[in-house]
């Protein structure tokens, strides 16, 4: 188990970094390997929305654990068998790792990737509101308080999600029930 701080609290995590690869210049970058289809299309907007941050906390474990080196970059392997196997990217620090295309949304800073005030994020910026998402579900998991997503409009968990067909959020569900 490692404790992850800021400004907002703190959590503890236990987890098992996949893959740790490092690049000519001594970055870090985090693997997580995935064998489901939802992963393809897994993108950095959604950390911002608080549905994604196993990588970004991977990320942030990795940098508290290794004061001498950081990660760069945070990816998926998605393995479908021995000859299939594609790596995908999720989050990248542009300034560091050149592999990843500068008009990728994984590359950030970006004008795709904004906060509230209409301000990129950076590469930390994004590891560090990831890090307050999870602190505050934390919180809201100890009052009792269970919400799916930030955003209830978002369909994006209809999508993957095993509760889907019994999904409240959905309101037409509750009106015939």
């Amino acid at each position: 188990p490692i404790i992850l701080k800021n400004k907002n609290g703190q959590i503890k995590i236990i987890g098992k970094i996949d893959r740790i690869d490092r690049d000519q210049n001594g970055n870090a970058l985090i693997f997580d390997y995935k064998t489901g289809v939802q992963s393809s299309s897994i993108q950095a907007k959604e950390i911002i929305a608080g549905i994604r941050f196993q990588l970004p906390l991977y990320l942030l474990a990795f940098n508290e654990l290794n004061p001498d080196s950081q990660a760069a970059y945070g990816g998926h392997y998605l393995v479908k068998d021995a000859e299939n196997c594609v790596r995908k990217h999720f989050i990248a620090d542009k300034s560091k790792i050149p592999f990843v295309k500068e008009n990728s949304q994984a590359a950030l800073p970006n004008k795709r990737i904004i906060n509230e005030n209409g301000e990129m994020f950076s590469f930390n910026d994004l590891l560090d509101n990831s890090l307050s998402i999870a602190i505050q579900k934390t919180k809201e998991l100890q009052q009792g308080i269970f919400r799916h997503t930030r955003y209830p409009d978002d369909l994006i968990c209809q999508q993957f999600c095993e509760f889907r067909r019994m999904c409240q959020k959905n309101v037409g569900k509750l009106r015939r029930g």
